[in-house]
C-alpha cells in the first residue's frame, strides 16, 4: 500500500514533464512509497510518450490517456482522484516541482495530526529568483480544529490562494464531501474552498514546499499567462461557480474573495494579445460591465485597477480598448515585459 498518491495532469508537457517526474522521484519519502499518477489531457506533442516510458520502468506510475482534449488542469484532476488507491493525495502541476522532503513533512503531519488536510507556503520562481509566498494571516505552524462553523464564518483566516498546491488531502474527506474541480480555470481555487467548507480539522505548516515556476518566454507561457478569449470566458464563468459556492454555505464577506477574481479578469480584458479584435475587447468590457453590476463590485483595491476599471463601470469602451492594445502588446512580448517588470 502506497504512503501517498501523486496527481500530474499533464498536456503538451514533453520540455518540463520530467522535471517534475524526477522532483517526485527524489523524495526523502522513498519513491517507492508513492503512487504516481499521470493524466494526459489528449498531448498533441510527445507527452505521452515521455509517460509511457517512465511507465515501463516503474510499476508505481500510472498513465491514463484522455481521448480528447479538455482544455483546463480539472478534469484530469478529478480523473486521476478516482484511480488514486492511497489514503492521501497530493497534486503537481506538470511545469512545477515539490521540494524534495515535501512528501514525507506533508505525510507525517497528516498522519500525526488526523487533519483533513494539511497546506503550507510555496516559492514563485522566475528563472534563478525565488518568492517566498504565503497565506495572509497564517505564518506558523498551527491546527485548527472547527467546532461552530469558524472554517465557513471566518473562511478567508484559513483559505488558501494557491489552491490545490502545496496540500496533501484525505482521500476519504475528498470523496465523502464529493470535492471536486469545476471545469473551468481557476478550479484549483475553488477545490481548495470547498475543501475549507466542509473540513473539521486543518493544518497549515511553516515551509515553503512548492515551486511555483512562472514561464514568460515567447516560446512557452504558464497558463496563467495565456490571455485569449477562452482564458477570459473561462475565468468569467469561475467568477460565478466562486460565488454559488459561497451562497451554497452561507459565506459572508463574498467580496473578499471575488474582488480578486473581478480584478484578474479586469487584467486579462485589458492584456489579451494582439490579435484579438476590438469588437471582441469590447464584448469582455461590457461582460465585466455587467459581472461587476450583478456582483455589487464596482471599486477595486489597487490604485491602477480602479484606473483601468473607471472606463468600464462608466462603459468607456473605447478608451478601454485603446489602452488594452498598448497593455495587450506589452505583456504579449516577454522582452518589453521583462523591462517594465
Amino acid at each position: 500500500m502506497y504512503f501517498l498518491t501523486m496527481i500530474i495532469p499533464a498536456f503538451n508537457c514533453e520540455d518540463c514533464l520530467s522535471d517534475a517526474i524526477n522532483s517526485i522521484m527524489n523524495q526523502t519519502i522513498g519513491f517507492e512509497n508513492i503512487e504516481l499518477i499521470i493524466v494526459d489531457d489528449c498531448s498533441t506533442d510527445t507527452t505521452r510518450d515521455v509517460i509511457k516510458e517512465y511507465e515501463k520502468k516503474y510499476s508505481n506510475i500510472k498513465g491514463i490517456f484522455l481521448p480528447k482534449n479538455n482544455g483546463v488542469a480539472g478534469i484530469p484532476r478529478n480523473i486521476g482522484i478516482k484511480h488514486a488507491t492511497s489514503k492521501y493525495l497530493m497534486f503537481l502541476d506538470a511545469d512545477d516541482e515539490y521540494e524534495t522532503d515535501a512528501c514525507e513533512i506533508f505525510y507525517n503531519k497528516i498522519v500525526e495530526t488526523g487533519a483533513d488536510y494539511v497546506f503550507s507556503g510555496w516559492l514563485s520562481v522566475r528563472g534563478d529568483n525565488f518568492t517566498k509566498s504565503s497565506h495572509k494571516y497564517l505564518n506558523e505552524t498551527k491546527e485548527f480544529t472547527f467546532t461552530n462553523g469558524e472554517n465557513i464564518r471566518e473562511w478567508y483566516k484559513y483559505f488558501q490562494w494557491s489552491g490545490m498546491s502545496a496540500c496533501i488531502y484525505n482521500k476519504e474527506f475528498v470523496l465523502k464531501h464529493n470535492i471536486e474541480c469545476h471545469k473551468e480555470l481557476g478550479e484549483d481555487g475553488y477545490f481548495s474552498l470547498k475543501s475549507l467548507f466542509n473540513a473539521k480539522k486543518i493544518v497549515f505548516i511553516k515551509y515553503w514546499s512548492y515551486h511555483n515556476k512562472l514561464r514568460d518566454t515567447k516560446e512557452k507561457r504558464s497558463i496563467t499567462n495565456i490571455r485569449n478569449e477562452k482564458m477570459f470566458k473561462s475565468r468569467e464563468k469561475s467568477i460565478y461557480y466562486f460565488s454559488d459556492l459561497m451562497d451554497e454555505y452561507g459565506a459572508p464577506n463574498k467580496k473578499l474573495l471575488l474582488n480578486p477574481e473581478v480584478n484578474l479578469l479586469l487584467w486579462i480584458a485589458y492584456t489579451l494579445a494582439p490579435s484579438i479584435p476590438n469588437k471582441i475587447r469590447k464584448e469582455f468590457f461590457i461582460d465585466l460591465n455587467n459581472l461587476e453590476k450583478k456582483l455589487d463590485i464596482m471599486k477595486l483595491k489597487s490604485f491602477n485597477s480602479n484606473f483601468l476599471n473607471y472606463f468600464v463601470v462608466n462603459q468607456h469602451y473605447t478608451i478601454a480598448i485603446l489602452i488594452s492594445r498598448v497593455l495587450g502588446y506589452i505583456f504579449n512580448n516577454s522582452f518589453l515585459l521583462n523591462i517594465f517588470r
